[in-house]
Parts: structure tokens; sequence; C-alpha cells
């Protein structure tokens, strides 16, 4: 990357998981978790500065012997209620202190093992191509099948309404007519350093990666899931 155009990939990993103690760093092939992100993010062609945010002087050990920086977050930033956004805010302010400003920032959550690097340089391409656009951001996620455009929830009175409101609009509903549905899978987000405010803003641009890569690991199926998919 250019001096004008410096990219900052941010690994944020707490050590305080509850649904899989100790997650980020649960050996994975011979790996902790979070080595598959470190590793993905150095070996991205695109990226200046990997940096790991985390409360816990293990994590940050493990991930300095990965190769990348380290920015120790204060106990509030930790919780579970802590949002990641506060976190990166942080995380970013202590970084220019002793890097300097960079230009992108590109969230990688460590628990998406399976995304790559060719994935990382692929969702940047994309965010270059379209970031004459003031605001814009790049989010990855994979396509999920039409009929999940007709996914329901309860107002107060307890009537299921359309999450969708034009589905409410419509007098057939045919799973051929469908809007594509894509989800976010969380494994890369790409936004601007001058607006850490808020991750989806209106003008969010989506990388589609396939479904097997986009596993996250929120539980030990999850876990097995991967491990069982990298054997392959």
């Amino acid at each position: 990357m250019s001096v004008n155009n410096r990219v900052l990939a941010f690994i944020g990993a707490r050590s305080g998981s509850k649904g899989l103690k100790n997650k980020n760093i649960k050996p994975l092939h011979d790996k902790p978790l979070m080595a598959w992100t470190i590793e993905a993010a150095l070996a991205s062609q695109s990226i200046d500065l990997v940096v790991v945010s985390t409360d816990s002087k293990k994590y940050a050990e493990i991930a300095t012997s990965c190769g990348a920086q380290v920015v120790l977050r204060p106990e509030e930033l930790a919780g579970d209620d802590a949002s990641l956004m506060a976190a990166l805010q942080h995380g970013y302010h202590e970084i220019q202190k002793k890097f300097g400003d960079f230009t992108t920032l590109v969230n990688l959550q460590p628990t998406s093992p399976l995304r790559t690097s060719v994935h990382i340089d692929e969702a940047l391409k994309l965010y270059y191509q379209n970031m004459n656009e003031s605001n814009v951001r790049v989010f990855s996620c994979f396509s999920v099948p039409a009929k999940y455009a007709w996914i329901m929830n309860c107002d107060q009175q307890g009537y299921a309404q359309f999450v969708d409101k034009e589905e409410h609009e419509k007098t057939s509903h045919a799973r051929q007519k469908n809007k594509g549905i894509m989800l976010p899978n969380g494994a890369i987000f790409i936004l601007p350093t001058s607006d850490l405010t808020q991750f989806y803003n209106g003008k969010c641009i989506p990388y589609t990666m396939n479904e097997r890569d986009s596993i996250d690991i929120d539980t030990l199926d999850d876990f097995e899931k991967a491990a069982k998919i990298m054997l392959k």
C-alpha cells in the first residue's frame, strides 16, 4: 500500500467467551484459533499492519508470537456487553499513537478460520473500486435460500409480521420471485478510519463468500465442523 492509503487489520480477541471457553486460543489443527486469522492478515498483499486487541496477557503473548502487534484493552471493553465498535475505537486510538494514521480499517473476527488472505484481498479490491463514495463499507456474507425472504417476527400485539416490509404488499408469495438473500458472516468488514462510528450505515457493499468458508465458531459443534472441513 502507498503511504497515502495505509491499511490496518484489526482483530478483536477478548478472553471471556461463555459458549466455548477460551475459543480464540483453542488449538485448531495445532494452531490457536486466532492464529489462522493473524496469518491470513499477514499474508495479505494489501495490509500494512496487523493488530490484535485483547484483555488477556496470555492472548497477547500468543498474538505476538504469531507476528501481530498487540493493544491491551481496558476491563470495561472486555465484558459480554462491550461493543466491538468501542473496542475498535479504543484500539485505533492506541495504534495511532505508536504507528501513525491509517486510511482503511479491516475488521477480522478470529472465529473465522476459513477466511483466507485471498478473501481479504478480494474484499479490499471491491472496497477500493467503490471508495470514491463517501463512507462506503464492504462486508463479507454468503447467499442463503430465497425462501428466507419470508422470515417473520411478532409485533407488540403478538401478530406475525414479515421482516421484509415489501412482503406485506404482495398478494402472492412465490419463492422464484424473491430477491437474493444474503447473511453477513462477520469474517471481514472494511470501513474508513475517518468514520469509526457504526458498521452498517446504508452504504454497505456485499463481498460474497461461499457458505463453507463462512463458518463462524461459536460452539463446540462449529469448532469440530471447521476442523473436519480443514482436513479436506
